[in-house]
């Protein structure tokens, strides 16, 4: 977020982020003044497009655990996954808010990204402002290739809706006024045929959230279990 807002990387380390959450020094209302400029609404829709849309290049590669630091990493290991994946995400940031640009084949991305550690500096506790920007160079130059230019805006209803959508259903254990669930096409017998009425129970359901209004903003959600 700081890196964002700065418009480069700040210094990785506990005493200078010290400074940028103390009251008492000038940092503290310098971060907020360059946050108060850029938007809070911005910097949220940015941070979690950038997340979604890294998480579902990874997931779409490979859907098992510890996925990244298998591909970052040139050998097994516990080593933290800061120092690339901070480098991986300001690299897809600047690509698609400052280049205006997005990824095209998720399985190039990663196979680009393998062994990223080996070619970037991954200091544990401490890594100076240049050592990162020289990190998120060098992966840019990795992806690059992957990237091509879009209409950047699109992605507001696209990669940045999914946390919106999971934290959702995560705090509510009901329906709501903001999302629907509808069970299957299917019966729930033990013939498990097709119900006949189920496609117009979802029309309705979607004409009633449509004449919600434009100030709610309701989800449908419709899983088909076979």
């Amino acid at each position: 977020m700081r890196s964002i807002l700065y418009g480069s990387p700040v210094e990785a380390s506990g005493e200078f982020l010290n400074t940028l959450n103390s009251r008492e020094c000038d940092e503290y209302g310098e971060v907020n003044n360059r946050l108060n400029a850029f938007g809070r609404d911005r910097l949220e829709h940015e941070i979690k497009t950038v997340f979604s849309t890294i998480r579902s290049i990874i997931e779409a590669h490979d859907p098992s655990r510890f996925r990244f630091r298998r591909t970052v990493y040139p050998r097994p290991t516990s080593n933290a996954q800061k120092s690339p994946f901070y480098a991986v995400f300001m690299a897809f940031y600047e690509l698609i808010f400052k280049g205006g640009m997005t990824p095209t084949q998720n399985n190039t991305i990663m196979t680009a990204l393998a062994d990223l550690t080996n070619r970037i500096e991954i200091g544990q506790k401490h890594i100076r402002s240049e050592d990162r920007q020289n990190n998120i160079r060098v992966t840019k130059g990795l992806i690059r290739d992957q990237f091509v230019a879009a209409d950047v805006s699109a992605l507001r209803h696209g990669p940045g809706m999914i946390f919106d959508c999971e934290n959702s259903i995560r705090r509510s254990r009901t329906e709501t006024t903001r999302y629907d669930f509808k069970q299957s096409l299917l019966r729930l017998d033990k013939l498990r045929e097709t119900d006949p009425t189920i496609i117009q129970n979802i029309l309705e359901t979607l004409c009633g959230i449509a004449n919600i209004g434009p100030d709610v903003r309701r989800l449908s959600i419709y899983r088909h279990r076979r």
